[in-house]
């Protein structure tokens, strides 16, 4: 449910009252919607009020203290906003009569609540909280009777004053409600004394809020609890904010250190040891030789590693080579291209090897290799007529790592593609069993883009390789690499074990263009002057601060020529400073 931008035209105030309804509740953020029946309050709601806010363990009839600030919504009028609130805890003989005869207690009726009430007096729900034999002076509650009471108003009491905590302590609302339902009656105790723990088990708290909560709790920087956080949060950010699968015992130290504020004055390189060497004792973390990893990456690679060493070792179908070198003939010539030796080459490794792999920059042909692939896979093993297939059931997959790629796949091939997230069945709430027992029912699988595809999903989609499936990788090692962690596409490349075609002829360029050798002269280090002028490029001195007016003048000369905007590119290599992407 969207909510809409409020305006805020008053500050701190209050309401008292009673919850009519709960309009509505989010499960996720626990943002709720609220009619109230106004008893008090320095706002104009005199009789009832729509009160939003995000709420732990909001109950119809009860009535609660909310304070914040009255909003307009742009849609529904004035509105209650309440940052705070607190369950009111009844103090008369009536209202706790009430209270104690409430759905809260089941079982329990207006007399046995009178006989509480009258036993205990204003002050019953302290005395309950306070004492375990605080009821035992009450006739007719059984032993489990008196149990679920006291269990009941220390829970809802825990509950307030875990809320209230969070609040002095500057925790987000939409997060409160997860931290009391994670910990239950344990959430005082987790907040005071193990805050660091949020880390690993919120959604959304990191270390550095951690921190912050820790430090508002009166928790020392020398906390030892806090170096254990701080090793996790360094390699958690070296795997997924940088891409590394691991990283040096000796710098994880070092980078420790630097991550935490002051470390130096209160943790040495040896209590950093200790730390990782506790992590790894309670499988938090791996140590291999002088490398260190989470164990979720290490068996990804591993158990990656071993299932393409077993597809490997599979022998494939004899394959009559001769009719095969025709079979490429017939389509270059129903193509109207040649083939040079390496791409056909790479099209033979695809039907000869168990798992190939081709690589080439733009415009080297791998696209033209694909469609190759697939006319002679289907022509071998008979598969021509697609049409007469449920596309699932086709022998022949097509697959990469987006959406767009995958449409590339499908539009160049004729041939129906998948994202590998689709093939695999992995959605946004698929649990991972769930995906490992997903087989890939296929006979050739050919995966594009690979250059995209990270430690995790690479893993992913081998366990749901089939062991007779021929693989073959398509990409690009010379782009940038995935955004997850790993380099799969050049590990694969180096490992040696797999026969790999390189492209290095350019075709699809402009005739005369320069853009795709230069790119190709940058990548293998060839030496350039940068003053040679070429129809399709251009070198313009200018300093810093005069790019951002350099680039203007340009797309402005080139609007006024006749281009469309929508033809013009600007490219810059950083987000910030003057010449960045955010000055646009």
């Amino acid at each position: 449910m969207a909510h809409d931008v409020q305006t805020s035209i008053y500050d701190e105030l209050y309401i008292i009252g009673d919850v009519d309804r709960v309009i509505f509740m989010s499960e996720d953020t626990r943002f709720h919607v609220l009619r109230v029946t106004v008893e008090k309050t320095n706002t104009q709601f005199k009789e009832d009020a729509i009160v939003t806010g995000h709420f732990h363990d909001i109950e119809e009839s009860e009535r609660y203290k909310f304070t914040g600030k009255v909003t307009q919504h742009a849609r529904f009028g004035e509105q209650f906003s309440a940052s705070e609130f607190k369950k009111e805890i009844p103090n008369t003989s009536q209202g706790l009569v009430q209270y104690f005869s409430s759905d809260k207690f089941p079982g329990i009726g207006t007399k046995t609540a009178e006989k509480i009430v009258e036993a205990l007096g204003l002050d019953a729900l302290s005395k309950i909280t306070k004492d375990d034999n605080a009821l035992n002076d009450v006739s007719g509650l059984t032993k489990a009777k008196k149990l679920q009471i006291t269990e009941t108003v220390r829970s809802s009491n825990a509950a307030d004053e875990a809320y209230l905590l969070m609040i002095k302590l500057n925790i987000e609302p939409s997060k409160r409600s997860k931290i009391i339902d994670t910990y239950k009656e344990d959430t005082l105790n987790v907040l005071q004394n193990h805050p660091y723990q949020l880390v690993s088990d919120i959604f959304g708290i990191g270390f550095k809020k951690a921190d912050q909560i820790a430090i508002n709790a009166g928790i020392e920087p020398s906390d030892p609890e806090r170096l254990v956080a701080g090793v996790m949060y360094t390699l958690n950010d070296e795997i997924s904010s940088i891409g590394h699968t691991y990283i040096m015992y000796m710098e994880l130290q070092d980078k420790t250190l630097e991550r935490l504020n002051n470390a130096a004055e209160y943790f040495s390189q040896e209590d950093v040891s200790v730390a990782v060497e506790q992590l790894a004792l309670n499988k938090k973390l791996i140590i291999t030789e002088d490398r260190v990893t989470l164990p979720n990456i290490y068996y990804s690679e591993h158990k990656s590693a071993e299932k393409l060493s077993h597809i490997l070792r599979d022998n494939p179908d004899e394959i009559d080579l001769d009719k095969a070198k025709d079979v490429i003939q017939s389509i270059e010539k129903s193509l109207s291209i040649g083939y040079n030796d390496n791409q056909r080459h790479a099209i033979l490794n695809a039907l000869t090897e168990k798992v190939s792999i081709i690589t080439g920059g733009p415009g080297t042909g791998k696209t033209t290799i694909v469609k190759g692939i697939i006319t002679l896979y289907q022509e071998i093993f008979e598969y021509e007529d697609y049409d007469s297939y449920e596309p699932k059931n086709y022998p022949i997959k097509l697959v990469a790592p987006t959406g767009r790629a995958s449409k590339r796949m499908a539009d160049t091939s004729g041939i129906e593609a998948s994202t590998i997230h689709r093939l695999i069945g992995w959605g946004q709430d698929t649990a991972v069993d769930d995906i490992i027992d997903n087989e890939i029912e296929a006979e050739l699988i050919i995966v594009d883009e690979m250059s995209m595809v990270d430690t995790w999903l690479f893993y992913q989609f081998m366990q749901n390789v089939m062991p007779h499936t021929k693989l073959v990788f398509v990409g690009d090692s010379a782009q940038l690499p995935s955004v997850g962690p790993g380099t799969v596409f050049k590990d694969l490349i180096g490992s040696g074990v797999i026969k790999t075609t390189i492209l290095d002829t350019v075709y699809r360029q402009g005739e005369g263009s320069s853009i795709v050798k230069l790119a190709y002269d940058i990548d293998n280090g060839v030496p350039m002057n940068i003053n040679d002028k070429f129809k399709d490029r251009l070198f313009i001195p200018a300093g810093t601060n005069q790019i951002a007016e350099v680039v203007d003048t340009l797309v402005s000369k080139a609007v006024d020529k006749g281009y469309d905007m929508r033809d013009i590119q600007v490219l810059a290599p950083i987000y910030r400073g003057p010449a960045g992407i955010n000055n646009g």
